[in-house]
């Protein structure tokens, strides 16, 4: 059975949020000044938009302004942090079954549904199948791998052959190895530790929503799921991991409920998240494509996209963005928003390379 951690004290209540302002700065003014902030954007003294309130103010500006902040944002940190990441993952087939115990309203495949996308997992748990998917797309232009594990939580037999799948990805040159493994326990987090340190190995598990009683809504699972995911996350920043941590947009959730999860987010202090953008190809069978098709929720425009994609980068100015289209992906999606990002110069931090497709010439 996979080892869960079932602590969540250290978990920051969602009633709280309004008070939390993250590691990069102190609580903003009670009026937000949008000329103040681009000027302390220009400055590089801009520690990003802390409060719900600011953050909601920023989707509401005109698009034009709101775009000019962000790509002011982006252009300070490309004096900081120019590093080229090109991102590629494998999934393990779960014990050869291809199936997940979880049942996500935004899943393709809802509990005990076998994927039907062959492409999407390795033909079996090894690590011969991690490690020649690895190198398949290391060829495609990837420098960073993630082993990652369907479910809740990887099963004994998946988290001991990633771990033995480590020193070879190591050898053939990735800059990173990135664990995402579901919920880690403490136990599991200090064996990658003891093993590897925290220079060549990192952590993702993402959060999707801003809060426990957002994920019981809108995702389906139980709250207590969001807590342990966020105290996984809290426990690997706090031994020193660099850490990888994102969320879904637009499966029914408000703009208040996004500027939720840029909160968590800043309060994990992340390195890089994932902005995944939920796409209706390859999700038919799921909750959230049915009540998008029948008008009970409505997914987000490409102007909306960009607002929220601003808010993001206002709200997390230090932390590297990687935009994907979603679960279930494909290439073959609603890449709408993708022109828009690229041309607005907001997403060139990092590269996701898709499981099934060519890897985009367009520079991010």
């Amino acid at each position: 059975m996979p080892e869960i951690n079932n602590k969540s004290k250290e978990h920051i209540d969602s009633d709280k949020q309004n008070a939390l302002y993250g590691p990069f700065g102190k609580k903003t003014a009670k009026k937000t000044n949008f000329k103040k902030i681009k000027e302390l954007i220009k400055k590089n003294k801009f520690n990003g938009l802390s409060a719900k309130k600011d953050l909601i103010k920023a989707f509401d500006l005109p698009l034009n302004e709101l775009i000019e902040l962000a790509s002011l944002v982006r252009i300070s940190r490309k004096t900081i942090n120019s590093e080229t990441r090109v991102c590629a993952s494998a999934y393990l087939p779960h014990n050869n079954t291809g199936t997940c115990e979880m049942n996500c309203n935004f899943c393709c495949f809802p509990k005990g549904m076998p994927n039907t996308n062959p492409n999407q997992f390795l033909p079996e748990i090894s690590e011969k199948a991690i490690l020649e998917n690895a190198l398949e797309k290391k060829l495609r232009g990837a420098n960073r791998f993630k082993i990652v594990a369907l479910g809740c939580s990887a099963s004994n037999e998946e988290f001991n052959i990633a771990i033995k799948t480590v020193p070879a990805l190591l050898e053939k040159d990735f800059k990173k190895v990135c664990f995402s493994l579901g919920i880690l326990s403490n136990a599991r987090i200090k064996k990658i530790k003891d093993l590897f340190g925290i220079d060549k190995v990192e952590i993702n598990h993402n959060l999707e929503v801003g809060n426990a009683k957002i994920y019981e809504k809108l995702v389906g699972n139980p709250k207590k799921i969001w807590n342990e995911r966020y105290n996984s996350v809290l426990i690997a920043r706090k031994q020193g991991f660099k850490v990888c941590c994102g969320g879904l947009i637009g499966i029914g959730e408000s703009i208040a409920e996004q500027a939720d999860l840029i909160i968590a987010l800043r309060s994990l202090n992340v390195n890089s998240s994932p902005f995944n953008v939920f796409v209706l190809n390859e999700n038919a069978k799921s909750i959230v494509t049915n009540k998008i098709m029948c008008g009970k929720i409505t997914s987000f425009n490409e102007t909306q996209l960009l607002k929220i994609l601003c808010m993001w980068r206002l709200g997390l100015p230090k932390t590297t963005i990687v935009v994907n289209s979603g679960y279930g992906r494909s290439g073959q999606g609603n890449f709408g928003i993708y022109s828009g990002l690229i041309e607005q110069s907001l997403i060139n931090d990092a590269i996701s390379l898709p499981n099934a497709s060519p890897l985009s010439k367009r520079g991010y």
